[in-house]
């Protein structure tokens, strides 16, 4: 994969509107499968992907090198941002939970009984 890839929002003889309703229907069919079917959430996104692989290869005529370069760079570019959310509420969660069970600890103490 030596040159980038040229985009054409000139398709099927249409122009740049009919280039962007092809582009939205990977989005609509996410949306449509997360909210009206009720599906799970990486089930709507994979039917995303698959969506979007079939329109850029079959309409926009993308190269499969191409779209599956396009496809995992969106999905280390999505990774980040999430793992990063998760990172910082263990870091900011996990003392809090700690300093919540020693005060708990202080307020009840446990009773000193004999055991036996």
């Amino acid at each position: 994969m030596t040159s980038a890839w040229p985009q054409s929002y000139y398709l099927f003889g249409r122009g740049l509107g009919f280039s962007a309703l092809l582009a939205v229907l990977p989005t609509l069919l996410l949306l449509f499968l997360l909210a009206v079917k009720r599906k799970a959430s990486w089930i709507a996104a994979l039917a995303g992907l698959a969506a979007t692989i079939v329109l850029a290869t079959g309409a926009y005529g993308m190269s499969w090198n191409h779209t599956i370069s396009a496809a995992a760079y969106g999905a280390a570019f999505g990774l980040f941002p999430i793992t990063w959310v998760i990172y910082w509420a263990l870091v900011l969660c996990l003392p809090l939970m700690a300093s919540l069970a020693v005060l708990s600890v202080l307020q009840h103490p446990p009773s000193a009984t004999p055991a036996g």
